[in-house]
């Protein structure tokens, strides 16, 4: 219903229709008998109970898939990361936003340093040192260290 008149799709035609007045009895029939197909009341419960038993294999399904799905971004992701790995004594710059979260601007500088990488925790993770010795609090992970050139 639109506006108090009811419209139907035509499959040759444009796309709505309006129904006369006449013809909204037959309309409003087929609608309703249209939703009731493949609806038999006295197998809905023995229709219900042989579902229950398909339960456990469509979990299993859906969980297949998004198992499979995590595996593809899994590796899409990885195909596009560069591992980036330092050596003891590398120059590297700071990420700002990781040690002064608070004091980022649009126009601040988005690195800080040179710092110098003192001690490898893991193989991304490190702990640096300012270069006149001074260890810097925190390890930092390689993400938020970039390369310094020098």
């Amino acid at each position: 219903m639109y506006m108090g008149e009811l419209y139907r799709k035509s499959w040759d035609g444009p796309l709505l229709t309006c129904v006369s007045i006449e013809d909204i009895p037959r309309v409003l029939a087929e609608i309703d008998e249209g939703w009731r197909i493949g609806f038999e009341e006295g197998k809905n419960d023995q229709q219900l109970k042989e579902y229950l038993n398909f339960v456990d294999e469509l979990r299993d399904e859906a969980l297949y898939k998004t198992l499979k799905y995590k595996e593809l971004m899994a590796r899409t992701y990885n195909r596009r990361v560069k591992n980036r790995q330092f050596c003891i004594g590398d120059l590297v710059l700071q990420l700002c936003s990781a040690s002064q979260p608070k004091e980022q601007s649009k126009l601040s500088p988005k690195w800080e340093g040179p710092y110098r990488v003192k001690k490898v925790i893991r193989p991304s993770t490190y702990e640096l040192e300012v270069l006149d010795g001074k260890v810097v609090p925190r390890t930092w992970h390689t993400s938020k260290l970039c390369r310094y050139y020098v």
